[in-house]
């Protein structure tokens, strides 16, 4: 329940973030964000794609979306846990 809400305090302010952008965009203009997809407790979270719906809903439009695997080598924090495993960093959130 806790994740839930807030998964759900994400969409809420990321909907506010996106009415303003849609609002003081210049006609034809673009805007950047750059999205990660969340993890939490072994549960994925696309955050990618409630942009891109919440975007929609205040009539902005998708031209591109890209994405790439950030190697664990290269990571800031240690990837997701296999199935069924918890890692230190899962217990602790």
């Amino acid at each position: 329940a806790r994740f839930k809400r807030l998964f759900q305090r994400y969409v809420h302010d990321m909907d506010q973030v996106l009415a303003e952008t849609a609002r003081v965009l210049v006609n034809r203009g673009n805007a950047t964000f750059v999205v990660a997809n969340s993890w939490v407790r072994g549960a994925r979270f696309d955050n990618a794609k409630a942009i891109t719906a919440l975007g929609e809903r205040h009539g902005l439009r998708l031209v591109k979306r890209s994405s790439r695997i950030i190697p664990d080598n290269r990571r800031y924090l240690p990837p997701p846990s296999q199935k069924g495993d918890i890692g230190s960093l899962a217990r602790r959130m």
